[in-house]
């Protein structure tokens, strides 16, 4: 048995039967005629382990992506397109590109996890998500062996979404990803309406800059994660939990009439997007805490281990917080994180 307490920002002490370390495309290859993958009855694939909670111990095979490198593809006057190993720490790429100015990625600072894992959540924030900047994702189909690639239409992205999280999850190991990043021009637009935002470059005394950097918006939106966010390296979390709900308008107008104060962005013109957060804090969970397992007191969605929290415990705080939120509203809040 191994310990995946290391393997996952959650730290919840948990063990697997068995785990292999990948640290380059061939021992992936390889590994479908390994007798240790064939006999096993589950595997999983994990990269930072920054979108996982393990409730209980793993009967199966866990495979730690640790698959680095990074090479410079293609430069163009506006773009240069860059190909990363998919086990390369995902904070880090978006450091270096503000460091040389490049655009695209920026509202996605602070985000903990890999490279390889960005695609298969599609991770987002402030307005952006990562598909908007995948040209192609590359890896190894786990039943035959063969490389594939995917394009960006092919990976199939939705809201924290892709085909790595369907179809093909945990059968496909994810190698390398390309990205497309913009050269930073007079053009150069940041996603800054969000209330958060502005009002943080307020304080910064950046709100009247005319031309901002992507080091800058990044800086501020580091600020502001770490004012609402438990510091994964310290506190076990996975960040955000549950995905925020898409309703109808009308719903959402009858749940507005009886509690004023639930929170809602448009998105279309039927669909209207809840916070989750403002769910669960309407319930009355934020700071609600069993045992080390709890609802962070500063940011109602995210739910942490304050050091020797359980599997069951977590099982059984998720579970509260979706009756809760389903009994006083009629909305099943859906886990963002994978449970196993």
């Amino acid at each position: 048995m191994h310990s995946l307490k290391q393997y996952t920002t959650f730290a919840i002490d948990v063990q697997a039967k068995e785990l292999i370390t990948v640290t380059n495309e061939q021992q992936v290859q390889e590994l479908v005629h390994n007798p240790l993958f064939q006999s096993s009855k589950n595997t999983i694939i994990i990269g930072g382990g920054s979108n996982i909670l393990f409730t209980q111990d793993f009967d199966g095979l866990v495979l730690i992506n640790k698959i680095a490198g990074k090479n410079l593809i293609k430069e163009t006057d506006k773009h240069i397109i860059v190909k990363f190993g998919a086990g390369e720490i995902f904070n880090d790429i978006v450091e270096r590109s503000v460091d040389n100015n490049y655009a695209g990625i920026e509202n996605l600072i602070s985000i903990p996890g890999t490279i390889g894992a960005a695609p298969v959540q599609n991770i987002g924030a402030y307005g952006m998500e990562i598909s908007d900047r995948i040209v192609q994702v590359t890896g190894i189909d786990l039943t035959t062996g063969e490389k594939r690639t995917y394009t960006n239409e092919q990976c199939e992205f939705g809201y924290r979404d892709s085909i790595f999280k369907n179809s093909l999850k945990n059968n496909f190991f994810i190698t390398e990803a390309i990205l497309q990043l913009t050269k930073v021009d007079s053009s150069y637009n940041p996603k800054i309406h969000y209330g958060d935002i502005e009002t943080m470059l307020l304080v910064q005394g950046r709100d009247g800059i005319k031309q901002l950097t992507p080091k800058q918006v990044s800086q501020t939106i580091a600020e502001i994660r770490a004012s609402k966010l438990p510091d994964w390296k310290k506190i076990g979390t996975a960040g955000s939990f549950f995905q925020n709900p898409l309703i109808s308008k009308d719903i959402y107008n009858n749940l507005k009439t009886e509690h004023p104060e639930l929170i809602g962005h448009i998105v279309s013109q039927e669909n209207v997007k809840l916070s989750a957060g403002n769910l669960i804090e309407l319930v009355g969970l934020k700071g609600y805490r069993d045992g080390d397992a709890a609802v962070y007191d500063k940011h109602a969605l995210v739910l942490v281990n304050y050091g020797s929290a359980t599997g069951e415990q977590m099982k059984n705080l998720i579970h509260l917080i979706q009756t809760k939120v389903y009994d006083k509203f009629h909305i099943h809040l859906q886990p963002e994180v994978n449970i196993y």
